[in-house]
Formats: structure tokens, C-alpha cells, sequence
């Protein structure tokens, strides 16, 4: 280290002890805080930079105040002794541009001057880092109005918020701003507690002093959703959440046909419900199929080779969630739970003892779908019949199988429905014959079904009436990851668009 002269240390100190008020008088901006390093590196770096003016000073205030007061300038470098000038005087150089070695600066006071020792002649050089426009703080204002070359920014929160946070920041010797603060609202807000709506729950968001409403499974909102606090302190007209009725119609449309011959009539197809993993998995027969085959692409089989996983599961009527297979079990009321990973039977769930299984209660589009699994947006449901042929609906745990919030449907037989499929709670049931439109739909929430006509809700309509898919499949299942409803169908795997209308 070379030693420092000790007149350097007493322009520091100087330095230190006026620079704030000069700065004070030539900028808006105050200082805060002034802090001098000593003992720096004697080490060679690059500097360079586009004069604008020299002058004779005698103190670093003096050049930093010259600086500050030329338009363009963002660096000065100062002689630390009067190497060369009579009087006492210093050299000061003002420059509209720097270059130096990175990580070999100092900082020498809060309205973030840098400072670089010049080894070749004692001098140095003082930077003033550029971090561009100031950072925007909703619901706030600032006390700035140019941003070019600020050092600091102070923020004032809009009234009903409060700052969260320093309301002032600094530019870093980086180039890079401090973390601005946030304006939350008051706890006092100027709106006071937002509205209560029935059947829905409520998210505030302090940023913008705004509250949106989420229906319970069954509702829909009607109204304004979400309300602001207005400029009068009062809280826009809330909502309300009324019953949802059934579907006035059901859109199926963009038939894309993934693959067009997997050389079995029976069978199923599958992505996950949950993960997006680019997996798909076939069965190849409904009795008993005894492995899931695992493609790696969508454009199975002809890019990859499969990987087969050997299970226990009876039927067309799975489903895969988070990398898991669940499943009824071949010839058994039990409900299986398979990691795809290893083929690993995880858990069993059992189904009330007056369940069909193994073809007793089956759909009429195979055979042994006595127990189906389903995946909607409110998470996993079993679907399968009771001694008096009737269709029963269970809540399924992912994780323990065990069944909840049953729902018996007296009003429609299992063995008169082609298949089942589940969106947004709502349980739709295709006609055993002709199985080309919805005969019944029952609402999983509020515990109502109602039978329909050949006309209500058709699979086949519009540019797609004449398509012939719905005449025989072995498969129907809806996809809440991707909104689609997959088909398998004398061997080819399909998958539509679904929209349903209220």
C-alpha cells in the first residue's frame, strides 16, 4: 500500500465537513449523509473520458461544485496536491464520460460521487453513476421531475396508503437503484372494510384499493367484480352470487385427431390433469388391461418408444394427476393409486360395499367401467352405482382415497348412460343410444339434476354435426389442465375445445 500524503487527509476532511451545504445550494436534492473512505488500493485501472472544461481550484468542494453546475457532467478528476500551479491552486478537470475498472471504486458520500485513486500522479477522480429513470411506485408520487443523473428519489404515498418501506432511495455506485418502497392501504383506509357478499369470498389488494369476489362451486358472480374505492370514500356497488342454473349449451369444436390408429377398438388415452409434462398414456383393452404404456411425446408412437407400467385396473375410466395412475382395481371395490415413476402401488381406497364392480353396473360404451375416476377444477371425483343401479358421486382425497361428499342420483340409471364426463363440478351423462348428445346433467354443489332431450345439449353440432365420433367410443374424459375433452374412438385418439354456456 502506498502511503497516502496527509494533505490528502485533510481535504477529506474538509470535504467531509462542507460538501453538504454546497451541494445543498447547487441541487434540490439535500444531502443526508457524508461518509469518507481512506486507505485505498493502489492499483492500476483504465480511465478515460471527454473533457468538457479545466479549471484552477483549491478544493474538492469547489470542483464538485463546478461539476454539479456544467450541464453534462458526470465525472471530474481533481489533483489531491497543487503539482505544477503557484497559489495553492489544484487542477479540475470536467468530464461527460468514464471508463473505469470495475469493483475498484469507493463511496464517498450519499449523493453517490465515486471515488478512484489516480496512481500515476496522486490526483483522483470523482464518477457519478447514471441509474436512469427512478423506479415507479404505484399509488405515489415523487419529488422528481428530470431523472437524468439522480442520485436520490423521494416517494409520498397517495392519501389512504401508507409507505411500507424507505421512502428514499439511492442511486448505487453500480448504476442500479435501491429497493423502492411500496404504498400499502391505511389500515384506515378511506373506503373503511370492504363489502360483505354472500356465498363468495373476498382478496383485497392494498395496491390499488380494489376488492375482488370468488363464488363458492355453484355460484356465478353478477355485477361489477372487482369494485374500486372511489374518489368519495365509498366502495363501488359489491356484487352478488347467484346460483349458476344448468348449462344452456355445451360447444365442441376443434376436433384434432392426436393419432388415428392405435390398433385397439377398446381402450383410453391420457395426459395429466394437473402436470403440464408432455407425457401421454395409453390402455389397450377395458378387461382388465394390466399395463399403462407411456409415450414421452404427443406425437406417439412414431418419435419415442414406450415405457409400460404394469397395473391392476379394470375399465376405460382412469385418470392421472400429478404423476399418479388412479384407478378402479381389476375385479375389486378397492381404488388404486399408482406413482408412474415405478409402476409403485402407493394406496387403496375402498368403495362402499354395495358398489358394482367388474362389470355389474357398467357403461354401455364398454365393458367393466363400473368405477370411474374423474378430474375437474375442484380436484378428483369417483363415479359409479349403488344395488339400485343408481348413479353415486364421491369427492376423492388424492392422497388417502378416502370418498366424501356423496351425492346419489335416484333419477337416472348407470347402466343407461354411454359415459360420464365432469367440468366445473357439473356431471354430464351421454345417452346409452344413440350416445351423440347429453341426456342428463346433475350439479355436484347444490344437489339438483335435471333430464334433458336430444336437442339440449348435442355432442355433435355446428361444423361438427356430422361427426362420427360420438357413435362409438370407449372413453370420454375432460381435462381441467387444458380445458379439453379427450375421446378415444375405434382406435383413435382425439381431443376437443369444450365450452359450456349457462
Amino acid at each position: 500500500m502506498r502511503e497516502i500524503p496527509p494533505v490528502f487527509f485533510v481535504l477529506l476532511v474538509f470535504f467531509s465537513s462542507s460538501l453538504t451545504v454546497v451541494l445543498s445550494e447547487v441541487r434540490s436534492c439535500s444531502m443526508q449523509r457524508l461518509t469518507m473512505v481512506g486507505g485505498f488500493e493502489n492499483t492500476n485501472r483504465a480511465l478515460s473520458g471527454s473533457i468538457l472544461t479545466q479549471h484552477r481550484v483549491k478544493s474538492v468542494r469547489e470542483c464538485t461544485v463546478r461539476c454539479l453546475s456544467t450541464a453534462g457532467c458526470v465525472s471530474f478528476n481533481y489533483e489531491s496536491a497543487p503539482v505544477g500551479l503557484a497559489g495553492g491552486f489544484r487542477s479540475c478537470e470536467l468530464n461527460n464520460s468514464t471508463v473505469w475498472t470495475a469493483g475498484l471504486y469507493r463511496l464517498v458520500h450519499r449523493e453517490r460521487f465515486v471515488y478512484y485513486e489516480k496512481v500515476e500522479d496522486g490526483g483522483a477522480i470523482f464518477v457519478k453513476p447514471d441509474c436512469g429513470a427512478v423506479p415507479n411506485v404505484t399509488n405515489a408520487s415523487t419529488n422528481v421531475t428530470d431523472s437524468t443523473y439522480v442520485t436520490s428519489v423521494t416517494y409520498k404515498c397517495s392519501n389512504g396508503f401508507d409507505v411500507q418501506g424507505s421512502d428514499t432511495i439511492y442511486c448505487q455506485p453500480d448504476g442500479t437503484w435501491e429497493t423502492p418502497p411500496t404504498c400499502l392501504i391505511s389500515q384506515n383506509s378511506r373506503c373503511g372494510n370492504s363489502p360483505v357478499v354472500d356465498k363468495a369470498t373476498s382478496s383485497r389488494d392494498t395496491s390499488t384499493d380494489t376488492v375482488t369476489y370468488t363464488c363458492e362451486p355453484g355460484y356465478r358472480i353478477n355485477g361489477t367484480n372487482p369494485i374500486s374505492c372511489m374518489i368519495n370514500d365509498v366502495w363501488e356497488p359489491a356484487p352478488s352470487c347467484e346460483e349458476r342454473g344448468f348449462p344452456v349449451a355445451i360447444s365442441i369444436t376443434n376436433k384434432d385427431v392426436v393419432h388415428p390408429s392405435l390398433g385397439k377398438d377398446e381402450g383410453s388415452w391420457m395426459t395429466d390433469t394437473a402436470l403440464d409434462n408432455g407425457m401421454v398414456y395409453i390402455t389397450e383393452k377395458s378387461h382388465n388391461p394390466g399395463k399403462v404404456i407411456e409415450y414421452t411425446s404427443a406425437n406417439f408412437p412414431y418419435t419415442n418408444l414406450p415405457r409400460e407400467i404394469d397395473v391392476e385396473c379394470d375399465g376405460t375410466t382412469h385418470v392421472i394427476r400429478d404423476g399418479y395412475l388412479f384407478c378402479g382395481q381389476h375385479n375389486n371395490l378397492n381404488i388404486m393409486k399408482y406413482r408412474l415413476t415405478d409402476g409403485q402401488a402407493l394406496t387403496t381406497g375402498d368403495l362402499p360395499s354395495d358398489a358394482g364392480v367388474h362389470d355389474v353396473y357398467p357403461y354401455t360404451c364398454a365393458s367393466h367401467t363400473d368405477i370411474d375416476v374423474a378430474a375437474d377444477e375442484h380436484g378428483l371425483w369417483v363415479v359409479y352405482a349403488n344395488t339400485s343401479n343408481n348413479i353415486v358421486v364421491s369427492r376423492l382425497d388424492p392422497e388417502t382415497l378416502d370418498i366424501s361428499d356423496t351425492r346419489v342420483i335416484s333419477d337416472h340409471a348407470k347402466t343407461n348412460t354411454a359415459e360420464t364426463f365432469i367440468i366445473d363440478g357439473v356431471l354430464f351423462a351421454i345417452n346409452s343410444s344413440p350416445t351423440n348428445y347429453v341426456s342428463y346433467v346433475y350439479d355436484l354443489f347444490r344437489g339438483s339434476g335435471k333430464t334433458l332431450t336430444s336437442t339440449d345439449l348435442p355432442l355433435a353440432s355446428g361444423s361438427l354435426s356430422a361427426d362420427t365420433t360420438w357413435d362409438s367410443f370407449t372413453m370420454v374424459d375432460y381435462n381441467p389442465r387444458d380445458g379439453k375433452l379427450y375421446v378415444y374412438s375405434e382406435g383413435k385418439a382425439i381431443r376437443y375445445d369444450v365450452t359450456l354456456t349457462f
